[in-house]
Order: C-alpha cells, then structure tokens, then sequence
C-alpha cells in the first residue's frame, strides 16, 4: 500500500504543476492557462476518486502507527506515507461531494456549473429552453419556410460573484466557510473526524447558497398564489397529482418538469401507499437519496431539507420547468496581489455536476497560523413567470 500510495503523491504533484506556475508569476488573466488550472483541477478530481479507499485507508494506518510510537510519532513509522497535498485533496474532494448532494435541488433550474475560473465580475453563459408559447406557421407557396428566431435554445449572461453585504445583489455573492486544517489535526486526527469536520462545512455552504436563491427569486411578486396549501399531514398522491393537472393545463413539455418540497412534506408523501408503490416499481426511485423518478409526470421529486423563509412567509415547496431561475457557479481568481501573499489557490471540481469550488490558503505570521477558505462565487437571475408554480403552508 505504501508503494502505491507514493506513486498517488507524485502523480499528484505532476497535476498539480499549474498551480505551481500562477506562483511563479504567470499572469492569471490568460484563459488559456486559466483552462489550464480548470483541466488540472478535474485531473485531480478524477485521481483522488479513483484512488479515495486506498487514500483514506493509509491515513487511518497513519494516525495508529503514531499513536503506537508514542506522543510524538516517529517519521519512520511503517504506513506514513500519504503527503499533506493528498491529504487535503482528499478533504477538498469529500467537500465538494458533501456540497453537490446538499444543493442538488438547484439542478431542477437552467444551470451552468463552470471550472474554467473568472476575472473579476465576468459572467457565466446560462443556456435554456424557454416554454413554447408560439404557434405552428403554415406553408405558403412562394415565400416557403420562416423563421422567427424562437426556434433556438435561448440564453443569458449571469454574472457570478459578489462585493459583500453592503452591496448585496439578490442571488448572487462570495459565499465561503473558514477552515482550520493545522498539521496537528492532519497528523492526528482519523480519517471520520476530519470527514465530519468537512461535510457540515461544505453542507452550510450550500445550504446558504441555496437560501439565497430560493428568498430571491420564488416569491408570490414573482410566480402568482400558490396553487397548493396545506399542512404536511394533507400532502399525498392526490395533491401530487393536482399540481401536476395545473402544469399539463399550462402546456409545460412533458419532459424536464420537476417537484421540489420541504422535508415534512416529503416524509408524508413517501409514507403514502401509492408513492410506496411507484417507488417499489420504479428501480430509478431513490427514497434514501430524497429523490424519486417519474411520479405523477415529474421527472423528480427531489426532497429539500430546507426550504428558506422567504418575504411571503410560506413557501413550503414548488413545481418548476428549468426556465424559471438561472442559476451559474464558477470559480474568481485572486488578483495579482493577492496571490502573491497566497501560499495555495486550487479549485475543488465535482465530476459528476460540474461544481467547482474555490480552496484558498495563506498565512498570517503575526498570529502564528494558517488560514484556510472554501468559497462558492455564484450569481442567479428570474426566468420565465410561468414556468413555476408555488405550494404554500396557508393561504397564497
């Protein structure tokens, strides 16, 4: 294990040349090395999740082979072996899974997820198939075809990142959670410790950018009364099945519809013996995971442990088409004065969604310690007015 474990650090640190070089003074406003950092950034990515059993199995040897050499350890003890990068890349990548699974119910709305890194207030490109309102033309002989330009995927320049609250935008921000990973925690702490330590870090993170979103933007001024209220106790297969009719009447395509509901309403959802039912049926069905396919023409039902107190008050839950918010992640790089002072910037990348995240590390030598960040740069704006539907506790 050893032997393959060193391998991983040198492969590692062969990825992780890019990053080296932006310290070196290459001038971080090139896209081309900008891609660069991004494709070293999912080289990594796919590295530690390939090799993440073998990783985390060495650190647990590590910490008992110390503890067995006494208080101090000893640099020769059999098992150490795992460098402090892969260590912390271990850590970035638990975070970033820890991060998507939280804010999995930001992929019901048009989203781009971006690795290649921003200057300053750049946008994100979000691309979106708006609802078909326009009729069917008729062929006329003589003039032929027309097109009107409505026959395209449409798109929106959002722009990602944020000055803080004194200049808070709706959506958008710099949202990060501080870390600190000292040599000691590192060195002495097994592998579950660290692991909670992380996933409640990265879980606020996206729940915070999630409550952003959601308070800006699904609001009663926004998407009309609610089509649905009630308590969770009356929230079954037959309030499913409503909202789902209000959609068919709005003529939303059969595909890309989506159901996204607080966590009481979902726990009396799947107790009903219908959805029990589906879910059985459905091998896709994922209850564990707070999701479930194709119920009522939903392509998911997808559970959201918190749905935010938005300005209305109520909001429990809503029915979506992708159109109805955009939303666009992507990674800021430090100025060049800052990375100057910056001991490491590198960018957390989740294979599977795309989302990447920012890790940033320096030093503060008058307080003797390091200090670490995980940031998320994100920007949302409003879609289409009638591409979501409200569900509410009481009233509108």
């Amino acid at each position: 294990m050893q032997t393959e474990v060193r391998q991983i650090n040198r492969i590692l640190h062969d990825l992780h040349q890019p990053q080296s070089a932006w310290r070196r003074g290459v001038d971080l406003r090139s896209q081309a090395f900008r891609q660069e950092l991004a494709t070293s950034a999912r080289a990594i990515a796919m590295l530690i999740d390939s090799k993440r059993q073998l990783a985390i199995q060495d650190w647990n040897s590590r910490i008992m082979n110390d503890s067995a050499a006494g208080p101090y350890g000893t640099p020769d003890a059999p098992g150490v072996s795992l460098s402090t990068d892969l260590q912390r890349q271990l850590i970035l990548s638990t975070a970033i899974r820890a991060f998507r699974r939280r804010l999995v119910a930001a992929n019901v709305f048009a989203h781009t997820y971006q690795t290649v890194a921003l200057q300053g207030g750049d946008t994100v490109v979000v691309p979106y198939f708006p609802l078909m309102t326009a009729g069917s033309q008729r062929f006329v002989a003589g003039i032929g075809y027309q097109f009107s330009g409505a026959d395209v995927a449409e798109s929106r320049s959002i722009p990602v990142g944020g000055q803080g609250p004194a200049v808070k935008i709706p959506g958008q921000d710099r949202a990060y959670q501080t870390l600190s990973l000292s040599s000691y925690l590192l060195s002495r702490q097994p592998w579950v410790d660290v692991e909670k330590l992380i996933v409640m870090r990265a879980e606020q993170l996206a729940l915070d950018v999630w409550t952003d979103i959601v308070t800006a933007w699904i609001l009663k001024a926004n998407f009309g009364n609610a089509v649905w209220s009630g308590l969770p106790a009356a929230f079954n297969s037959g309030a499913v099945a409503l909202i789902a009719g209000v959609a068919k009447k709005l003529n939303w395509p059969a595909n890309s519809r989506n159901l996204v509901i607080g966590t009481d309403y979902w726990l009396a959802l799947v107790q009903d013996p219908n959805i029990k039912a589906v879910a059985t049926l459905n091998s896709e069905g994922q209850i564990s995971e707070g999701r479930l396919n194709a119920v009522y023409g939903f392509d998911q039902t997808v559970e959201s442990p918190n749905i935010p107190v938005t300005s209305d008050g109520n909001l429990v839950g809503f029915a979506s088409f992708p159109s109805a918010v955009l939303i666009a992640i992507a990674p800021i790089t430090p100025t060049p004065g800052e990375a100057k002072n910056l001991l490491s910037w590198e960018q957390a990348v989740d294979l599977e969604s795309g989302i990447s995240l920012v890790h940033k590390r320096w030093g503060e030598p008058w307080n003797s310690t390091d200090r670490e960040v995980l940031e998320c740069a994100y920007g949302s704006e409003l879609g289409e007015l009638k591409a979501l539907l409200r569900l509410a506790a009481n009233g509108l």
